[in-house]
């Protein structure tokens, strides 16, 4: 067994690596520790085909009560933990992980975790109009999405932005126009600090997100160019 430590002067951590031997094969341990010498963290890199799988492999191990899924590697990387709710990725200084506990509920498959909201999304690449795509996703089991937090807008921004298969500008969401404000699908008022007021349309009756600001925008529900649509719904 060899046993290595890498020094990470952006982190307050100590990372270090074991080399397992099991025959010809050989597992890489990592693991984290505090300045201090307290262990944080014990993690394996696993090769897994899906997030769905990997959490299949945490739920089957005795020792593993977290991992963390990084879905924009190909092929996906897998890291199971031996800690709950150490945010493995930030401790290693990598990025792009989605992070679990154990005991999370995870999403259906196709479906992205917000993990702060404690919702699920369907990113909906098909073009459409609004009856169509709130048809869509109820026939998902959710709704067209209603984007009630700055969190929830930020992580829906970030999120698009990294993702290398979206490439649209808009995304229609689940919001209606009454008067001069907007309005959420279950009629909740929207945050009109949000709202982009000079693309903002007095005979637009539905609305939309654009990537490039986070700003919501009016759209024409049932005429004009269909765009991508936003899913949510709880896990």
């Amino acid at each position: 067994m060899k046993c290595s430590l890498v020094l990470h002067y952006l982190v307050p951590v100590i990372l270090g690596i074991h080399l397992l031997k099991f025959g010809k094969a050989e597992i890489v341990e990592n693991f984290v520790l505090a300045k201090s010498g307290k262990l944080l963290d014990v993690y394996v890199n696993v090769s897994a085909a899906s997030r769905i799988e990997c959490a299949a492999l945490c739920l089957s191990s005795r020792k593993c009560e977290a991992f963390a899924v990084n879905i924009s590697a190909n092929p996906i990387v897998c890291q199971l933990s031996t800690h709950p709710s150490i945010d493995i990725a930030n401790s290693s200084g990598s990025y792009g992980y989605l992070m679990y506990n154990k005991e999370t509920p995870q999403c259906d498959d196709g479906w992205i975790r917000n993990p702060a909201s404690g919702q699920c999304f369907w990113f909906e690449q098909k073009l459409l109009h609004h009856a169509d795509a709130q048809l869509n996703c109820e026939m998902k089991g959710g709704t067209l999405a209603m984007l009630k937090t700055t969190q929830s807008r930020i992580w829906l921004i970030n999120f698009w932005t990294k993702s290398t298969d979206w490439d649209a500008k808009f995304i229609l969401l689940g919001g209606y126009r009454k008067d001069d404000v907007f309005m959420w699908d279950d009629n909740s008022p929207v945050n009109m600090a949000y709202v982009s007021m000079k693309h903002f349309r007095i005979d637009d009756d539905c609305m939309k997100i654009d990537k490039r600001d986070s700003s919501f925008r009016s759209k024409k529900c049932e005429v004009g160019t269909p765009i991508p649509s936003l899913c949510q719904k709880s896990y």
